[in-house]
């Protein structure tokens, strides 16, 4: 499960509970008439801990500065300046800290829990909810225009044939994420650097596909698949032709009969075979129509087992906003029952037990919006 918080972030759940505090904060007949801040202490060249008067600080919503007076600030970098412990409100300067702020004030704006959770805790719940929608949508969402975006990766899943006359497959995890660029320029067997395109959505190292070779590279840039081993999985290093399509998934399909062992052969996309990516649906094409090296129109032998292989990106390329809801609800719930289960080792009873499923349904009909597909793959 994963460990980090992408579907919201601390602040929106603190905002959902409702439990955000300012600092520094005034009443509405003693506004500040310029900038206005907390004053966490002044330096002395020596002093490197400091406190804010709150505690709980929610992450990313913080900024401190030096300066003589409040009217003259310059803001501290974090880890370069300091460092912070958000749940205990301390602040410790580094060398560098300790020189620039010198004998000046420190001053701080900033947004806390003003119930006592700890970022901490609201961190962890939310990562935790997070991998409850993962785990029960069977998917993930992912911030598509990423360069990198961190997809789910299925490696060489199996499946059993099934003949000639059905030639749908359909993957265990969906939608897939059809990542396709373009040669730019032609390729030699010997190169091991891979000009395309753009490598947009590819993995920062890993294996991808030229027509029926694998390849597999260490790094990329934003244009080029750079140290890379051709031939990979026992495929051969071949020339391809400008604009011939590199993929990040891989279809691989064996022709041998039962008892022995399956050797595998890399399709080629979009002539070997299809995606529907919304459903996870891979499509064998007609091979003897369109390549000569397979004859007789033969497929992978019907209800025999592990003779497709498939390895593919998958996950929503975007966050939706009811995904975001779901898991701001879901931690929500998690975070009450911690509170109630206090209460009631402490001896109190004065909640309400209906608030504790106030939300269910509301979290299943979302969850559900997106499992709901599985109900028509065979």
């Amino acid at each position: 499960m994963t460990t980090t918080l992408t579907y919201t972030t601390i602040y929106k759940l603190n905002e959902y509970l409702g439990q955000v505090g300012y600092a520094p904060s005034w009443s509405a007949d003693a506004k500040p008439t310029g900038k206005s801040y907390e004053t966490v202490g002044t330096g002395d060249v020596s002093t490197t801990i400091f406190y804010t008067n709150n505690k709980n600080i929610i992450d990313s919503t913080y900024t401190f500065y030096y300066g003589l007076t409040t009217s003259a600030t310059t803001a501290l970098t974090e880890t370069t300046h300091y460092s912070i412990d958000l749940d205990q409100g301390v602040i410790t300067l580094t060398g560098t800290g300790v020189t620039v702020v010198g004998t000046a004030n420190i001053y701080g704006i900033y947004k806390y829990n003003i119930a006592g959770l700890p970022n901490s805790l609201i961190s962890n719940t939310l990562v935790r909810a997070q991998n409850v929608i993962e785990r029960e949508c069977e998917t993930l969402f992912v911030d598509g225009t990423s360069a990198t975006p961190a997809y789910g990766v299925a490696y060489q899943e199996l499946q059993r044939g099934r003949g000639q006359y059905d030639r749908w497959y359909f993957t265990d995890k969906y939608p897939i994420q059809v990542i396709v660029t373009q040669l730019n320029g032609d390729l030699t067997a010997a190169a091991t650097t891979i000009v395309v395109d753009s490598t947009n959505g590819f993995a920062s190292s890993g294996t991808a596909v030229i027509e029926s070779e694998q390849f597999s590279y260490t790094t990329k840039t934003s244009t080029a698949f750079m140290y890379c081993t051709r031939g990979e999985n026992s495929t051969t290093a071949a020339a391809h032709d400008d604009n011939t399509y590199v993929t990040r998934h891989i279809v691989e399909y064996s022709l041998t009969e039962a008892g022995s062992e399956p050797t595998w052969e890399t399709l080629d996309y979009m002539k070997d075979y299809s995606i529907d990516a919304d459903s996870g649906r891979i499509k064998l094409l007609n091979f003897d129509l369109l390549r000569t090296a397979v004859l007789n129109n033969k497929f992978p032998v019907e209800d025999l087992p592990d003779r497709v292989r498939l390895s593919y990106p998958y996950g929503w390329n975007v966050i939706p906003e009811e995904i975001e809801l779901c898991t701001l609800m879901i931690a929500s719930k998690q975070l009450l029952n911690q509170t109630v289960s206090r209460s009631l080792i402490q001896g109190r009873d004065e909640f309400r037990p209906q608030m504790l499923t106030v939300d269910d349904a509301w979290i299943n009909s979302i969850k559900e919006r997106y499992t709901s597909i599985k109900v028509s793959r065979p």
